[in-house]
């Protein structure tokens, strides 16, 4: 099972190892890929993080130079693929590849146009504020994407974004966010496709989500409550539940060994 996700300004909780290990075993995932990770990994692909911010992000979004290698290492010919945040349109992007290897597609907070996020003069404040003050726009990003968090978790996401992305990397990949268009790729996916989104959702309106879905020929909507952006925070077991029916997997969750341990770390 391969999930993917966005690193950077969008980049969630589960970025962490333990998360990703814990959401992983909870989804019944045999793989779970955090795809900043690859490009770590990829001697060409630090050097474009270190001389362009916009190639850097254009290259986060193109799966043949990004996830198709580390597929093909892995030998996995058919995949259960979910996308977050940013990670949807990829995922959408890759399911409509040929020859067809997806089997399910599970989008969490996608959207289809990012020209409806937000207004063009607030986008354009977002992305200069955090040009400008990557402090105070780190801060913003984190009452936007955890707004359900406590404040301590808040801070620590909105160090984690400083941490994770240059002010220029940041704002480029909301810029590309905002650029995004699916319309005329999500008739060509045929895969069975779950998507999921928070009522409330202060990042992208669940509008985005419900067009997500109408405009997949095999697609359900499933609407959660909440305003948190990212999966990991907020009711946790919603956004779970859903997934693992979707899957096939056993209905009842069950807790792992180091949860407390895992609690602590979030």
């Amino acid at each position: 099972r391969l999930q993917l996700h966005q690193r950077g300004c969008v980049q969630s909780l589960l970025g962490r190892e333990d998360g990703r290990r814990a959401v992983g075993e909870q989804l019944g995932l045999t793989l779970d890929l955090e795809h900043g990770s690859v490009i770590q990994n990829r001697k060409d692909a630090r050097e474009t993080l270190a001389l362009d911010p916009i190639e850097a992000a254009l290259f986060l979004m193109d799966p043949q130079r990004g996830a198709v290698p580390v597929v093909d290492a892995v030998g996995a010919d058919h995949l259960d693929l979910m996308g977050t945040s940013f990670g949807a349109p990829l995922a959408v992007q890759w399911a409509a590849r040929p020859p067809e290897s997806v089997d399910h597609l599970i989008l969490y907070g996608g959207w289809v146009d990012g020209s409806r996020i937000g207004d063009p003069a607030g986008r354009q404040h977002v992305m200069g504020l955090i040009r400008a003050y990557w402090g105070l726009g780190s801060d913003l990003l984190a009452d936007i994407y955890v707004p359900d968090a406590d404040s301590a978790t808040r801070s620590a996401y909105a160090r984690y974004q400083r941490e994770s992305a240059s002010p220029e990397t940041a704002a480029a990949l909301l810029a590309l966010a905002y650029s995004v268009d699916l319309e005329h790729v999500l008739p060509t996916v045929p895969t069975p496709a779950l998507v999921l989104h928070r009522d409330g959702d202060r990042a992208v309106p669940v509008e985005q989500g419900r067009a997500l879905a109408a405009g997949l020929p095999s697609a359900r909507f499933v609407e959660l409550q909440g305003r948190s952006h990212l999966p990991a925070v907020g009711d946790t077991t919603a956004v779970v539940r859903p997934i693992r029916r979707f899957l096939g997997r056993a209905d009842k969750l069950q807790l792992l060994p180091r949860l407390p341990e895992l609690e602590f770390v979030v």
